[in-house]
């Protein structure tokens, strides 16, 4: 019995996702015009192989699930049928020139992982899909790149539980108002410089209402002194108004 082996599988999202083949159940995948791809599918790729569903071209491109070959490879039917966008009048049934193997799903990412936590992961820096220039669609990885990207996209998962338990913690039946995305950061800048911008006033004020008392009694004193019997003026009541968010 053959050792089972990893692959990388590329496909935009626009023409087949990891939800359409969790849809699906089961797929083929058609479509492979690159020779060295083609080799891969026709000679190595084998049932039973593990699969990473990579999404290409997309905001942002990454894996999205894992898959298992439920088919090894055969002629790719649409070579031969007209007016199919993959159809090549020069592929000849008794002698194909392109493959296709069937895509049976296992598990779909709750995040998806993408390519530059791929890039910044430790063990990944030989996989196929984080070197420069590399376009290929069909890319072996070993067991152990096949495991570290499993994990990554559970550890995906569980951060997006935790967004979301925090943003159902910080919801309230009495909050008024939603943040916006970003303004964490940006409130406490400004209750930062809120709270120093507040000391920095009372020390201000403090000198002032000290200096405005200093003069108020030497007028007072002087009044009583120029009019005696005339009660010195009242001290006037501040007040003090803050502003929050």
């Amino acid at each position: 019995m053959a050792q089972k082996r990893y692959w990388l599988m590329k496909c935009e999202p626009g023409a087949y996702s990891i939800d359409d083949l969790e849809r699906d159940g089961e797929s083929s995948w058609e479509g492979v015009r690159n020779f060295q791809a083609r080799n891969l599918l026709r000679d190595e790729v084998e049932v039973g192989d593990g699969v990473l569903f990579y999404a290409s071209n997309a905001e942002p491109s990454g894996v999205t699930g894992v898959a298992e070959v439920a088919r090894a490879g055969y002629p790719d039917p649409f070579a031969f049928e007209r007016g199919h966008r993959y159809y090549d009048p020069q592929s000849d049934p008794r002698q194909p020139t392109w493959y296709a193997v069937d895509l049976r799903f296992v598990e779909k990412f709750p995040g998806i992982v993408p390519l530059a936590t791929l890039k910044a992961t430790p063990g990944l820096a030989d996989m196929r899909v984080v070197q420069k220039g590399s376009r290929l669609s069909v890319q072996p990885v070993t067991a152990r790149e096949f495991e570290t990207v499993r994990r990554l996209g559970a550890a995906a998962g569980a951060a997006v539980a935790a967004a979301v338990g925090e943003a159902k913690a910080g919801s309230g039946p009495k909050t008024r108002a939603k943040a916006k995305p970003g303004a964490g950061a940006g409130a406490k800048a400004k209750a930062v410089a809120s709270k120093a911008g507040a000391k920095a006033g009372a020390k201000a004020g403090a000198k002032s209402r000290a200096g405005a008392k200093a003069k108020t009694t030497a007028g007072a004193a002087a009044r009583a002194k120029a009019r005696p019997g005339t009660r010195p003026g009242a001290k006037a009541k501040a007040t003090r108004r803050e502003k929050g968010r």
